[in-house]
This record gives C-alpha cells, structure tokens and sequence, in this order.
C-alpha cells in the first residue's frame, strides 16, 4: 500500500504543486521534506517588491478534525456551537463550526512563505470580517492583495496594508481582514 502526499512549494513566483508516493510509515519523513522544500525555496520579498493592487496566492490548508479539537482544547474554547455537532444542527447549523480565530491563525499562517524574512513586525489588524462557516473538513487557501504602501521615517523599512481574502474548496470567501505590516526595504 503507498501513500500520496501533495505538497506546495513557491517557485520564484510560481506556486507549484508536487505529489510524493510512499510508503505509510514515511509519511512523517515526507511532510518533513516538503516543509523544508517549501521553507527553501520561499522567495525573499523587500517593500519594494510589492505593488498595490498586485495579488498573491498561498497554499492550501485543510482543516481536519484533530485541528479542529487541538485548536479548542489549546485556547480552552467549551462552545457547544464547536464542539456539539446535535448543537450546533439544533440552531440551523450544518454541524459543528470552526472557531473564527482558528480561520484567521491558519490564513495567518498560509501568507508566511510569502512574508519569508522580510516581516520586522505585524503592527495591526483591522476591518476582520467573518462572511461564511468554516467546519472541521474545509479546505482554505488565502489570496494577499496588497492595498497600500508606504515608507516610513526609517530608511530600512516600509509599511504594506495587505488584505488577507481567505476562501473554501468551493472558492466562497469565508474571511478577509487588513493587516498592516511592516517590512524590510532593500539596503
């Protein structure tokens, strides 16, 4: 029996997608190397590099349920809404649903390999709207639009408004918010 792993690497500014078949016990060791696949070959982006209105795809993230219940026990969320499938169904809901701040940790983390070494500090999110459920079993991937940019009074930083539009496998929009950043400028 052989296991498929997909992976997402960025490629220059490419997003290329890689299969791996293997066998079950060298799963960990697969999703060991696609991390260091992708860690190696994020591009390296300054303030200059953006462009307003430009937008830029992440990979994919599926929400399992583990994910889901580790995420709950982790922030100590006891929301029958998210933990009580009967619950949830009873108040017009399809099932049980994710917390919103499982949504914006996880889009959070899909834009790191494009904010790879360049981010200095995430200064604020603003404008978060939550237009959809996510449930234990949706797909995620996140679009960055850059909106705005601007230096700064220090010559070695600059900083980028980027909105964050988060979408399901059936490519609804589920969440977007603004965060502002501020990032290095090339020397």
């Amino acid at each position: 029996m052989s296991v498929v792993s997909r992976i997402q690497v960025w490629e220059g500014s490419s997003l290329i997608n890689l299969t791996l078949r293997s066998k079950p016990y060298m799963l960990g060791f697969i999703e060991s190397i696609g991390m260091r696949i992708a860690m190696s070959c994020a591009p390296t982006r300054f303030f200059e590099d953006f462009e307003v209105g430009a937008r830029y795809p992440t990979r994919t993230r599926l929400i399992t349920e583990a994910d889901h219940d580790a995420f709950c026990r982790l922030v100590g969320y006891e929301v029958p809404l998210f933990l009580d499938d009967g619950h949830a169904r009873d108040r017009g809901l399809p099932g049980r649903i994710c917390p919103s701040h499982l949504v914006m940790s996880f889009s959070t983390a899909m834009t790191g390999d494009l904010l790879e070494g360049c981010v200095i500090a995430l200064v604020g999110v603003d404008e978060a709207r939550f237009l959809k459920h996510v449930r234990p079993g949706d797909t995620l991937r996140t679009e960055v639009e850059i909106v705005s940019r601007r230096p700064t009074s220090k010559p070695d930083r600059g900083l980028i408004v980027m909105r964050d539009h988060v979408y399901n496998q059936h490519g609804e929009e589920v969440f977007h918010n603004d965060k502002s950043v501020l990032v290095r400028r090339r020397a």
